[in-house]
């Protein structure tokens, strides 16, 4: 029986290693294998959106081109902060 820690919702914690019969090693390789899709991920959806800018802002107005691009930049730049964020924390 695997070595219970601390008790959860009445009953003994396990650890991942116990109950998986993985080792530390290989969930910091899943962990890195899922942050490297993850990343892949993100910058496809980070490209599309300005694929989508580029595409849209010349067909608007002057105005709410410049406010679109404002927009964008400050959205990405908070995304990019957050994923900074995340990474670190991990």
């Amino acid at each position: 029986m695997p070595a219970a820690t601390t008790q959860t919702c009445g009953r003994p914690a396990v650890s991942v290693s116990a109950r998986f019969g993985t080792n530390r090693k290989q969930v910091e390789e899943l962990i890195a294998s899922f942050e490297s899709r993850i990343t892949k991920f993100d910058e496809a959806i980070e490209a599309r959106i300005d694929e989508a800018v580029k595409t849209i802002g010349p067909r608007l107005p002057e105005q709410a081109e410049t406010v679109l691009n404002q927009v964008h930049s400050v959205a990405k730049l908070a995304r990019q902060q957050v994923r900074s964020l995340l990474s670190t924390a991990a």
